[in-house]
């Protein structure tokens, strides 16, 4: 009797210690200064990972990524951002040497002859073949003209870039007017800087800012 009851609480005993479940096994990529996570980064995988929470932005090399997952950093898949198209009149900026995203609003020609609006932020406009105009230019704008004659009544700031037509500005108190192709005009100068280029530019009146360039000034051949 003794033996059996004995034989039933080592059973009973083994049947627990299967059914107990073991402790919890620490992830190898998970806790502060585990190298697990480093591991991940050779081979060559550094390439296709990233930190956790700036999943865009890869790793630039293998020790850059083992150095942050030895320090505990959670290591993801690297995931590439959405490829961004630019339309041409942001390809011309960014031709131009300026970021197409840090202008607050962008106003294209419709083809005919437009009238451009400007605001108190830093605007961006092209123009079409049909010629346009603005009523002011500001600092932070730029004004790229198209093949028609486009024209500013006040530029007090900003870049305007003239297109193949004969391009003009009323009064030019400040920023840069840089002509091409056609004969290119500003009336009155107080300020800013003209670079007439090719064709046969001119300054009615001129007293200040600076000018290259210009065929005529206040009626006197350059």
């Amino acid at each position: 009797m003794k033996r059996w009851m004995l034989a039933c609480l080592a059973m009973l005993t083994m049947l627990l210690l299967v059914a107990s479940p073991a402790a919890a096994k620490p992830a190898d990529n998970q806790g502060s200064g585990n190298s697990g996570a480093a591991k991940q980064c050779k081979k060559g995988n550094w390439v296709t990972l990233a930190r956790t929470g700036d999943e865009d932005t890869a790793f630039v090399s293998e020790e850059e990524c083992v150095s942050y997952g030895a320090q505990g950093g959670l290591i993801v898949d690297y995931v590439a951002p959405p490829l961004v198209v630019l339309t041409p009149c942001e390809e011309a900026a960014k031709a131009n040497g300026y970021n197409p995203g840090l202008f607050a609003r962008i106003e294209v020609g419709t083809g005919g002859y437009d009238t451009f609006t400007n605001t108190a932020g830093a605007d961006l406009f092209c123009a079409s073949d049909g010629g346009s105009t603005i009523l002011s230019l500001d600092e932070g704008d730029l004004y790229i003209g198209g093949g028609g004659n486009d024209s500013i009544d006040e530029m007090n700031g900003g870049y305007f870039i003239g297109g193949g037509g004969n391009d003009s500005i009323e009064v030019l108190y400040g920023g840069t007017f840089v002509g091409h192709g056609g004969n290119d005009s500003v009336s009155v100068q107080a300020g800013g800087n003209f670079n007439g280029n090719d064709g046969n530019d001119s300054i009615t009146f001129a007293y200040g800012g600076t000018y290259t360039s210009i065929e005529l000034v206040n009626g006197e051949i350059t």
